[in-house]
This record gives structure tokens, sequence and C-alpha cells, in this order.
């Protein structure tokens, strides 16, 4: 089998990885041509043929290592099933009660929201308007402005959205 001689990126292009993987699998003793020095501006050198080889027995030997712990890996796999299966159920319960909502919703409920405060703030001035024409006293101006906003602001507080 012939391999392409390639770097570490483009092993890893190849193999369909990241190139952090690429470098965790020479960590653990992947076959190289050349190792990289950076003082020499030398970068890994990689036969394809060799990393593909040095997979698939790692694969095994990986496999092969792991029967005697296998019964204990499919149990413990099965508990963290069951586990993970009664808590989306809970979950699931709590939103039917109405304890929690998808987040498409919520987001509907806050723009909806966000939008009736706007309207109900934008004709704050189309209502005192009439109220305060003709007052002099800046106060008394401020005031009639200020309970109004506190009338939309109770008014909204009020609200059911």
């Amino acid at each position: 089998m012939f391999g392409k001689k390639v770097s570490q990126s483009q092993c890893a292009e190849v193999f369909g990885v990241h190139r952090n993987t690429i470098a965790a699998w020479l960590r653990q003793g992947c076959p190289f041509d050349q190792k990289a020095n950076k003082s020499q501006g030398l970068d890994w050198v990689l036969d394809t043929a060799q990393v593909a080889q040095w997979r698939e027995e790692k694969a095994a030997s990986d496999a092969s290592g792991r029967t005697d712990n296998l019964q204990i890996d499919i149990q413990t796999e099965k508990a963290r099933l069951a586990y993970h299966q009664a808590n989306l159920a809970e979950l699931d319960e709590q939103v039917q009660r109405g304890k929690y909502v998808d987040i498409v919703t919520f987001e509907k409920v806050i723009a909806d929201a966000f939008i009736t405060i706007r309207q109900r703030m934008m004709n704050v001035p189309q209502r005192v308007t009439p109220l305060v024409v003709g007052l002099t006293d800046e106060m008394q101006v401020k005031k009639i402005i200020d309970n109004e906003v506190r009338d939309v602001l109770t008014e909204l507080s009020e609200h059911e959205f």
C-alpha cells in the first residue's frame, strides 16, 4: 500500500479530523517520516498509508483490550440512559404543567411585551399635550408627565402578556 507524503494539516484534511487530533495521534505513537522542527522551519511529514494502518491497528488493539469491560460499559450506559430518560420525562411533565416554556414561545411573549410597551409609551405625548397646554409652571408640567408615565407603567405591570 502506497501512501502520500503530507503535512500535519494535510493529514488532518485527508482523515477528516482537526489538526489537533493529528497532534494527539503523534503523541500516541502515530508513525511519521519527519518530525517538525520550528527552529529549522520543518513541518511534520506523514505517510497517509502508514497513518491509516496505524489507526486500524490501534482501533483493533483498543477494541480487544476492552472486551473485559464491555459488559460493565453496557450496564453503565443503560443506567445513564435510564437516568436521562427519567429526567426528560420529568421535564416534559413540568412543561405540560406550564412551569417551563420553549424558547420560541418565550421570545414571542417578550417581543409582544416590548411592542406593547413601545406603543403605549409613544402615546404619552398625545395624552399629555392637552393637559399641559397653557401651563407655565414647570413643576406642574413635570408632575403631569410623571403621572402619565407612571400610569402607563402601572397599566403595563398589570397587563398579562
